[in-house]
């Protein structure tokens, strides 16, 4: 096959993963289909990388996590606090680079707890703006990821001097858990008379046996 060939191959592909959700089939399919082991690897980087935040996987990637069926874990959904009060404050250009900051965050975050994982664009995922998803092993290594988290973001000088980054967080067995228990974090940050600018970083857990807020402020365990 030459290069050309490889192209059209290759276009087709992209088209057909972005008409049809089964994205792992189609994926096997592109492995099938002659092209080289690295050459299929750097495809599949380039398709769940996200563009804004290439330090963690996509919308494409997480979705074709929750289809593969994910493995028994701690889901954290993450959510940006005030966000938006920083576009509006600062413009879309601080917004950017807040989402960014974030992103890196989640990133060295969980390369601490899990230096290990050969992809990392398969347990954290930018699903839109400045909300993001988390996948971790077990409750002690959401924990840890929780609390160097908020200690990075912390560690961030607030933006144009107005604005400190932190998040809420929802732990819970899956996605829909964790959103659910994201949006107690957010009710939490609400009670308990949250600033705008301030880092105030709230978590809730959902997870059996490990319900109830989960005390990111205090020290790593």
């Amino acid at each position: 096959m030459n290069l050309a060939e490889s192209i059209k191959k290759a276009e087709g592909a992209f088209q057909q993963l972005r008409k049809n959700a089964e994205t792992q089939r189609l994926l096997d399919g592109i492995d099938e289909s002659g092209l080289s082991p690295e050459w299929c690897k750097a495809f599949r980087k380039q398709l769940f990388t996200d563009k804004s935040v290439p330090e963690v996987g996509n919308k494409l990637a997480y979705d074709d996590f929750i289809h593969q069926g994910p493995p028994a874990g701690v889901h954290i959904r993450i959510n940006g606090n005030d966000f938006g009060g920083i576009n509006g404050d600062l413009g879309h250009e601080h917004g950017n680079k807040a989402v960014s900051h974030l992103g890196r965050a989640v990133r060295d975050s969980m390369d601490s707890v899990l230096p290990s994982a050969t992809d990392g664009l398969h347990n954290a995922w930018r699903l839109g703006g400045d909300e993001f998803h988390a996948h971790l092993p077990d409750m002690a290594a959401a924990a840890r990821f929780a609390h160097g988290l908020r200690s990075r973001l912390e560690a961030i000088p607030p933006l144009n001097g107005e604005h400190a980054l932190s998040v809420s967080m929802g732990f819970g067995s899956h996605q829909d858990q964790a959103h659910r228990a994201m949006l107690l974090a957010k009710g939490a940050k609400r009670d308990a008379n949250y600033r705008p600018g301030f880092a105030q970083t709230h978590a809730h857990s959902m997870v059996p046996g490990h319900e109830g807020p989960v005390p990111v402020q205090d020290r790593r365990p």
